[in-house]
């Protein structure tokens, strides 16, 4: 099957690193189509952060296109020049002020939605991950709170209303279990 040939772009709006474009693409028939997709240029850490005890540190954080708060992991971009351990490190102490013992990539290139994201994002999984002196660094549009959860607590929540439908949370649990049983 042949690809279709990429022909123009037109952006439309961008903020924060972030723009979302319209696309238009030849196929082989010669027709062309347009597509409206969503573009980032930093690859995002998740991290799922491990305490000693074996608890999980979470977020739940107001989202706005949910309209709603919503129970996630940890996460954020890079900064220029950052390395992407550095990222995922202080991405956990900024958002839950946690800091972990020992870090390790679980994946990496995993795509958001490739149908209309051209994003993907790296999981990482924290070990031994506990409060830090240092005060949480939050922007001034995360509306957050941190708690932490019995493993078996948040495993039962994925999928579950009320409970964690981010999906790129429920996809790094199971990419952070899967990974600390090949530890």
């Amino acid at each position: 099957m042949k690809r279709p040939n990429f022909k123009a772009r037109q952006v439309i709006a961008t903020s924060h690193g972030k723009e979302c474009v319209e696309d238009t693409f030849i196929f082989s028939d010669g027709a062309e189509n347009k597509y409206l997709l969503f573009n980032a240029d930093k690859i995002p850490a998740i991290i799922f952060p491990f305490t000693e005890s074996g608890n999980v540190v979470v977020t739940r954080i107001y989202r706005f296109a949910a309209r709603e708060y919503v129970w996630e992991l940890p996460g954020g971009q890079g900064e220029h020049g950052e390395i992407p351990e550095a990222t995922a490190t202080r991405e956990l102490l900024e958002e839950t002020g946690y800091i972990p013992k020992s870090i390790a990539k679980a994946a990496t290139g995993l795509w958001f939605d490739p149908a209309s994201l051209k994003a993907t994002y790296d999981v990482w999984v924290a070990f031994g991950c506990e409060p830090g002196n240092l005060v949480q660094h939050k922007d001034a549009d995360e509306l957050i709170e941190v708690k932490e959860f019995p493993l078996d607590e948040w495993c039962r929540m994925l999928g579950q209303p009320g409970g964690v439908v981010d999906s790129k949370s429920i996809v790094a649990t199971y990419l952070a279990l899967t990974y600390r049983r090949r530890e």
